[in-house]
């Protein structure tokens, strides 16, 4: 059994605010290649479970892994790499707890491009 550990969150990705709109569409999923996508990278060693976040802004791979999360990293880079063709410079990587928190900033809107208010409107 594989047990959860924090530590062994990962997720790599790319969003306006790493990388212009030309290297966001370099690394991105459409209906017909996420499911190949999903498989592909869950057959990397060390990754057991993932989920692919792909619209206009982001695209994000949110990865269990069951052993250490340096190596897991460094397979999904190489993945990345070698699917896309775009520098690793624009990918961003975070590990740990702190993960928890992305879901819910995009959920609430709280990480988009673009907020806006109608005047006059509440």
């Amino acid at each position: 059994m594989i047990r959860y550990d924090k530590e062994n969150l990962i997720l790599i990705g790319i969003s306006y605010k790493t990388a212009p709109v030309d290297n966001r569409e370099k690394f991105s999923f459409s209906k017909e290649t996420i499911s190949n996508a999903l498989n592909d990278i869950k057959r990397i060693h060390g990754v057991s479970e993932c989920v692919i976040l792909s619209t206009c802004n982001r695209t994000e791979l949110y990865i269990f892994a069951d052993r250490s999360s340096d190596e897991v990293s460094e397979s999904i880079y190489e993945y990345i790499l070698n699917t896309s063709g775009m520098k690793k410079d624009f990918l961003r990587l975070s590990t740990g707890a702190v993960l928890y928190e992305i879901p819910i900033r995009i959920k609430f809107s709280l990480s988009y491009l673009i907020i806006f208010s109608c005047p006059g409107k509440i």
